[in-house]
């Protein structure tokens, strides 16, 4: 066999709950034991490969990651109970870092990323009287 592809195998304690296909298609990311406000493991597979970029993800994410319109970048929110802190990142697909966008302390339920449509994310956050309020962040040129 000329062209040998290195095939991807990983055990889990349960199956897949989301695959999350880029907008351009070359990447999807399996999340594995997602909730709402549970601790979920996350794979970006680059498709052409069948190749991990890079080392398993696991954190306590308040929302599934939404993917940006040019496939280089994921959206999310995190949540740390120790601190009652909930932030909004953005992971960079290229250099495998994330940079903090929004960061609210003591809040009462996370932010949800709802969209990101070009240089705009949107996403939802508990206000301090329990009700859900839209916002939006530019990110970008």
């Amino acid at each position: 066999m000329d062209h040998e592809k290195e095939l991807v195998v990983r055990k889990a304690d349960t199956a897949p709950s989301e695959y999350l296909w880029s907008p351009d298609g070359k990447y999807f990311l399996i999340e594995i034991n997602h909730s709402a406000q549970g601790t979920i493991t996350a794979s970006i597979i680059e498709t052409k490969a069948l190749k991990a970029l890079g080392d398993d993800a696991t954190t306590v994410a308040a929302s599934k990651p939404v993917w940006s319109p040019d496939s280089k970048y994921l959206a999310l929110s995190t949540e740390d109970d120790s601190t009652q802190t909930i932030t909004l990142d953005i992971y960079a697909l290229a250099s495998k870092t994330s940079a903090t966008i929004a960061t609210a302390t003591g809040a009462k339920g996370p932010y949800i990323v709802e969209y990101w449509k070009d240089e705009t994310i949107g996403y939802t956050e508990m206000t301090a009287s329990g009700e859900r309020a839209e916002q939006t962040v530019k990110v970008g040129g």
